[in-house]
């Protein structure tokens, strides 16, 4: 039986801040709520958004059951000739099994999930550790 990841602590908190602010419970204030912590409390993370880390394996999310839980699985890298030069992609022929995942500061511009010691970051924010490695300076250093 698959877990309920729905959660409504956010719209339940706005929702008595409601209350409170105008001193009534009606009905109208939980659809409010509701309506209030589908925009701002709504995590960066969608389905097929590719997290690298800095050993350059992929985790690519399959499905965000909430703003605090996703669904992925994760990929090695292969090189892949752009028009640029190489880049690394991830290996879609060689993908592990799906796994739920915590969203590690979901609100936040730079969302990431663990794996142990490994944070996987959204791959447009990865020069946080540097620049990629070109698939030439990968051949220098092994020749």
């Amino acid at each position: 039986m698959r877990p309920k990841f729905k959660d409504n602590r956010y719209s339940r908190a706005i929702k008595v801040a409601l209350n409170r602010f105008f001193q009534s419970k009606p009905v109208v204030h939980k659809h409010i709520a509701e309506l209030i912590s589908q925009f701002s409390h709504k995590t960066l993370m969608q389905k097929n958004t590719c997290l690298m880390n800095k050993r350059l394996q992929f985790f690519i999310v399959s499905e965000v059951l909430s703003s605090h839980f996703c669904k992925g699985y994760y990929c090695p890298y292969m090189v892949n000739r752009d028009s640029g030069g190489y880049i690394y992609v991830p290996n879609l022929w060689c993908c592990s099994t799906p796994f739920v995942k915590k969203i590690h500061e979901p609100f936040s511009v730079m969302p990431f999930v663990k794996d142990r010691s490994h944070k996987f970051l959204p791959r447009d924010k990865i020069h946080r550790y540097g620049k990629m490695q070109t698939y030439r300076s990968i051949l220098d250093h092994m020749y």
